[in-house]
């Protein structure tokens, strides 16, 4: 798999800051330790040039950033026998709902165990060899239950990246927040990085960086609760669970963006409910519903009887 190389544009916001902090804030969804080695070794230019000070340089506002990231070290895939729940499955594409607790592709920390090893025990897919990500064109969280497509072949891939990159494809979740949101429907549209100082976590308060947007209505209000219907029409990491959090409502059981409180619930409250688009290879309407999952019925169970 071959990287592709970004050439980024240094915004007034971020006039004046260190080379690596001014890249992970225009590139949320790499992590600042990995734009370090990245700038050490050699890969990002500024204005043509090598930046004098590596990652401490400072950028100036219009400057150009050049940044050739060298290509993921490929990962040793092994096919596992791990249970797939599929929705529906065509020679070009799969549609699983996914579990709670399971990774979605390998990576540093997690290199088996994973969607991917299942699903390549499932079908042989045909992708680039070295892809550390093959058929995965969109992600969940590794607590976050529900819908996920996985395409099987290249011209599949093609087809649903374009489609996620155009926005064409709809994605509603089911979220349960803590305390009820005081607009019962809102659209959030926000920049969206990494938080400043803490790096695990992502921020809809930042000064730059990507746009997120997501919608939301409330769909049954609770004591001290309330059950969401969201919508996305941009798809940054982690973008539901932030925006919530930022508005003062976090997800119930949300261990990174909210705080322990008097309900009780083991992961993050979220659902990827529906999802729908167009078959990348016959353009036919695909519409998916994943039933909701034993332990999100349960809270909800509970919430409606106090």
């Amino acid at each position: 798999m071959t990287a592709t190389v970004l050439v980024l544009l240094v915004p007034d916001s971020l006039d004046g800051e260190r080379l690596d902090r001014a890249l992970a804030t225009l590139l949320p969804e790499r992590s600042r330790a990995q734009i370090q080695k990245h700038i050490e070794a050699h890969a990002v230019q500024l204005d043509g040039e090598a930046p004098k000070r590596g990652n401490k340089t400072l950028v100036v506002a219009g400057q150009t950033i050049r940044y050739d990231p060298p290509p993921p070290e490929p990962l040793d895939l092994v096919a596992q026998d791990i249970p797939l729940d599929i929705v529906f499955e065509d020679e070009h594409l799969l549609v699983i709902n996914k579990p709670a607790g399971l990774v979605v592709h390998p990576a540093l920390g997690h290199h088996s165990g994973t969607l991917v090893n299942a699903v390549l025990h499932h079908v042989e897919l045909e992708v680039d060899e070295g892809d550390v990500r093959p058929g995965i064109v969109h992600r969940l969280d590794r607590d976050t239950t529900g819908l996920i497509i996985v395409a099987k072949n290249e011209r599949a891939h093609e087809g649903l990246a374009r489609a996620f990159r155009e926005r064409e494809v709809r994605k509603q979740y089911l979220a349960v927040t803590k305390g009820v949101p005081k607009q019962r429907a809102a659209t959030l549209d926000t920049w969206f990085g990494r938080h400043p100082t803490e790096r695990k976590r992502f921020s809809s308060k930042v000064q730059g960086g990507k746009r997120a947007v997501t919608h939301y209505q409330t769909v049954e209000v609770f004591k001290g609760a309330a059950l969401l219907e969201v919508s996305l029409e941009t798809g940054r990491t982690h973008q539901i669970r932030v925006h919530l959090a930022d508005l003062g409502h976090p997800l119930v059981g949300d261990p990174l963006y909210g705080r322990k409180g008097p309900i009780s619930f083991e992961r993050p409250a979220l659902h990827a409910w529906r999802l729908a688009f167009a078959h990348p290879i016959t353009a036919l309407a695909m519409n998916f519903e994943a039933p909701v999952p034993p332990d999100l019925v349960a809270l909800l169970e509970t919430l409606r009887g106090l």
